[in-house]
This record gives C-alpha cells, sequence and structure tokens, in this order.
C-alpha cells in the first residue's frame, strides 16, 4: 500500500525546462505533446528543443504528454497522461529509456510523478503497465480526503 502524498516543495518549471532539452514539440500544436527521438543504435537524442538535430540518423521513438499536476485530484507535481512508442521500436526498451530519463529528470528536480496506466493499444494490457511502472517504483495514490485512488500511481523524487 502507497503512502499519503506529501505537500509539494518542488517546481514543476525546473522539470518542464529540463524535459524540453531531450524532446521537440509534437506536430499537433499542442505543447503538452512532445517527441523523442533516438540515433539508429536506439540511443535517446538530446534535442534541446531544436529540430536541427534530426538527421537521416534519426529516428521518431515516442511521444509523451505531460503537464503540471493537479494537488487536489491527487495529482503529482507532474502529471504524466501518456508514453507511446513508435510501432516499429516497440519491444527494444525505448519506452523503459524515455521513462528513465523521465525519472531521472523528476527526482532531479524534486518532482513527484503521477499516471494512470492506460493500454490504449499498446503491447502492454492495463495490468502489465501497473506492474511496468512499479518497478519504477510508482506506489498507488493515497489522497488525504478519498483514500486510496486505485486507477493512479505516484513516484516520489528519490
Amino acid at each position: 500500500m502507497g503512502k499519503p502524498s506529501p505537500k509539494r516543495v518542488a517546481s514543476a518549471s525546473g522539470f518542464l525546462s529540463a524535459y524540453k532539452k531531450w524532446t521537440l514539440p509534437h506536430l499537433m500544436g499542442d505543447s503538452r505533446y512532445r517527441s523523442w527521438w533516438v540515433d539508429r543504435k536506439g540511443n535517446l537524442i538530446e534535442m534541446k528543443n531544436d529540430p536541427s538535430g534530426l538527421t537521416e540518423d534519426t529516428l521518431f521513438a515516442a511521444n509523451t504528454v505531460l503537464w503540471k499536476g493537479d494537488a487536489d485530484d491527487g495529482q503529482g507535481d507532474i502529471h504524466f497522461e501518456y508514453l507511446t512508442v513508435n510501432r516499429d521500436l516497440r519491444g527494444h526498451g525505448v519506452g523503459s529509456a524515455v521513462l528513465k530519463e523521465i525519472i531521472k529528470l523528476a527526482d532531479k528536480a524534486g518532482a513527484s510523478l503521477s499516471l494512470e496506466p492506460d493500454e490504449r493499444g499498446g503491447l502492454l494490457s492495463t495490468s502489465q503497465l501497473f506492474a511496468w511502472y512499479r518497478r519504477h517504483n510508482f506506489e498507488t495514490v493515497i489522497h488525504p480526503e478519498w483514500g486510496e485512488i486505485e486507477e493512479m500511481l505516484i513516484r516520489q523524487p528519490r
């Protein structure tokens, strides 16, 4: 069982600025949507929010959607809406690499991450996604008024 979410002391802005160094804005035009890129060996490429880093050896890897969380809803400092990996790269560790980088940025900023695992057409079922995120130290959210929120996970900074 998880622990109650502590009061926030972190600023989401430090995380979000570091996050933009690794990603590019998605073509959809919504600033919450960001895209990740890899080289032909599968290594994440730091894009520094600049599309000039794209070359013929750069492959689209994944999309993520994140925004500043809402504590009243039990969310962390950063709410991680979803991670979707390019179908051609699924099963090759790209999702894990992106998640580890997001966790590293959150830890450095002292920011908690929350999410609601949902299969949305991916390779993993919702229950497999819960297990995958739990292996990355996400726990069930305990809201101070509502108690356990079974469908939401949170990871406190380490």
